[in-house]
């Protein structure tokens, strides 16, 4: 009988342990190659774009030096930085020279592999069925991972195998003469291992030794170095914003209760909704007017792509105007340089007014602005702009008219008061409570009494805790729906959401009912066919 016991609990741990083990399969972790460091950008990079087509077809080739970093690209294979204008694919070859003169390039017919700027991978496209090409998709931003073994093979050159821990040269080609639109940036290269080519600590002066424009003449390509540093916060934008419309020779004083210092010079968020450019000028004030500093004739200024990685200086004209074109959607910045003080009282560093004039019809939408300053940079001055602060002046017959507030302030208000009308029970087991007067109708009331584009804003926003009083508000508001089955009165699909979750829940515990009534069943049979055994050797 003891024999007995034992096999029948030897037999029933194996099959509760086999269980066990089937259960926690899925929770297995699979290994996976290291992922490299997807934090990289093109600042300092080369923006290379062809300028005509060639007759023939000679490839336009940029040449990138690789012995910045002693030339070892050790590692499984290159990321590049890339960022392709256009929104066609775009064929380009990557040839890399080792130092024994071995040079490998994307091997015909081989997918590379793309990933986002988040690093996650994407679908890329196939490449072209002649030639060593890789095909960098329509409008793509990311990056760009060549295998050294699976998706590049050797081309030409050397006695030896291709040694990636001594590498020479990189040509960047594209056909001249099929392939003349092409417009793309290449950044930072890195491996698994390391960065091979940061191009944000590519001096000026080592410009031509990193990028030279190799294609002949420079009537078919042109090769032009990024801007190496990030003249403005990318985070900057026109929530709650002013509006700022006139009419010929008229304009604002934009005054703020605080000194800024402007030394490093002056960045703004801004939008042209006119439909033609328009041409501003800028006077800084300082210490309550006591002192001004106007644009300075024909000095510089930059336009910066709203997400603040692409920036293009412009000229400011012979009297101190700025142009923005139509649709104009970006950051502009002004180094300190450009403003001619016109007196010993004005002080760059306790500047508290911006005087903007327009030399004809202006219709701007004017959001965040900063300055290099770590003190200062990122100002939100846009969520606390109210009419004291914003004074319209006009002259003669022109006018001039301010919103304050304009971009989605209505968001803005609902989501403030959303956030301070409740107090929430930190331990999560309690409901929260409702300032008087206040109640999850009141605020479906409110909702329901937006503009269709403000519902629109709110439902999109997305949920973070640390973000903005919207995306506040809205972690708030898909928590409570989700935890205490408000009503989603937003209609953001959040209780199908809850739904679906609690089917699946219930699909697992039908699951692992199913696993259990199995195991019972396996080991009944087994102690049934144990006992008969038992009673038939007695």
């Amino acid at each position: 009988m003891k024999k007995l016991n034992r096999l029948l609990f030897t037999a029933i741990c194996a099959l509760a342990c086999g269980g066990l083990a089937l259960s926690l399969g899925n929770d297995v972790a699979i290994e996976t190659k290291a992922e490299a460091a997807f934090n990289h950008d093109y600042l300092g990079g080369a923006h290379i774009y062809a300028t005509s087509a060639r007759d023939s077809d000679v490839g336009n080739i940029t040449e990138i030096n690789a012995n910045n970093n002693n030339g070892d690209y050790s590692g499984t294979g290159i990321y590049v930085r890339m960022r392709n204008y256009t929104g066609t694919n775009t064929p380009i070859t990557f040839k890399i020279n080792s130092t024994n003169t071995a040079i490998i390039a994307p091997t015909k017919d081989v997918k590379q592999t793309y990933y986002d700027v988040n690093g996650v991978e994407v679908y890329g496209c196939a490449p072209r069925d002649f030639g060593n090409y890789l095909m960098l998709p329509a409008w793509f931003d990311g990056y760009v991972y060549m295998n050294y073994t699976s998706q590049m093979t050797k081309i030409e050159g050397g006695d030896n195998e291709f040694n990636p821990s001594s590498i020479w040269r990189i040509y960047v080609e594209y056909s001249g003469k099929h392939d003349a639109y092409a417009n793309f940036a290449i950044g930072d290269i890195f491996t698994d291992q390391k960065t091979v080519v940061d191009t944000s600590e590519i001096a000026a002066s080592d410009f031509s030794s990193i990028f030279i424009n190799q294609g002949g003449s420079t009537a078919y390509q042109s090769v032009e170095q990024l801007s190496a540093t990030r003249v403005c916060s990318p985070s900057g934008n026109l929530l709650g914003g002013v509006r700022l419309q006139t009419t010929d020779y008229a304009g604002a004083d934009f005054q703020f209760g605080y000194f800024i210092n402007a030394t490093s010079g002056l960045w703004m968020r801004i939008r042209n909704d006119g439909t033609a450019s328009c041409w501003p000028k800028f006077v800084l004030a300082s210490d309550w007017w006591q002192g001004s500093a106007p644009l300075k004739a024909n000095s510089t200024y930059y336009r910066i792509s709203s997400n603040g990685l692409d920036i293009s200086d412009y000229s400011i004209n012979d009297v101190g105007y700025f142009e923005l074109p139509a649709g104009y959607d970006g950051f502009i910045y002004f180094p300190s340089s450009s403003f001619a003080p016109e007196s010993e009282s004005f002080h760059i560093t306790n500047v508290n007014q911006i005087d903007i004039q327009f030399a004809a019809n202006g219709n701007l939408v004017i959001g965040d602005f900063g300055t290099d300053n770590p003190q200062f940079a990122g100002q939100w001055w846009t969520r606390t702009m109210t009419e004291k602060f914003v004074v319209p002046w006009t002259s003669g017959g022109c006018t001039a008219s301010i919103e304050p507030g304009y971009y989605h302030e209505a968001s803005f208000l609902f989501a403030d008061d959303f956030l301070a009308s409740m107090t929430c029970d930190a331990s999560g087991v309690n409901a929260p409570t409702f300032a008087e007067g206040k109640s999850w109708s009141s605020f479906k009331e409110a909702f329901n009494a937006l503009s269709d584009t403000e519902k629109d804003y709110l439902r999109s926003a997305k949920s973070n805790v640390e973000g903005d009083a919207i995306e506040q508000a809205i972690a708030r508001y898909e928590y409570l729906v989700m935890k205490y089955g408000y009503e989603d009165f937003m209609t953001k699909g959040i209780s199908a959401q809850l739904n679906l979750r609690q089917i699946v829940n219930v699909a697992e515990s039908s699951n692992s009912l199913i696993t259990i009534i199995c195991i019972l069943t396996i080991s009944s049979l087994l102690v049934t066919s144990l006992v008969i055994k038992t009673k038939k050797e007695k």
